[in-house]
């Protein structure tokens, strides 16, 4: 079972890439990881059989915490 992202673990995260932060019903929460200075939410869901990536801020602005609300929000939306 895969380890859950922690808020610190995600504010010490400076190596690019995607990175699965959701727990749950926050599935598709990503930290998305460009630069050590930039760091993004992102929240990957699929409608009517297509991928689609949404941003929903930068790691300086958003928790772990918002970020999961939001992504659970979004996903009950889709629900």
């Amino acid at each position: 079972m895969a380890k859950t992202m922690t808020a610190t673990a995600s504010r010490n995260q400076k190596t690019s890439g995607k990175y699965a932060a959701g727990d749950g019903e926050s599935r598709g929460l990503y930290l998305w990881v460009r630069t050590p200075e930039r760091r993004i939410w992102t929240f990957r869901y699929s409608l009517n059989g297509k991928a689609h990536e949404m941003a929903l801020g930068s790691l300086a602005q958003i928790s772990l915490a918002d970020a999961r609300a939001t992504a659970r929000q979004l996903r009950a939306q889709l629900a």
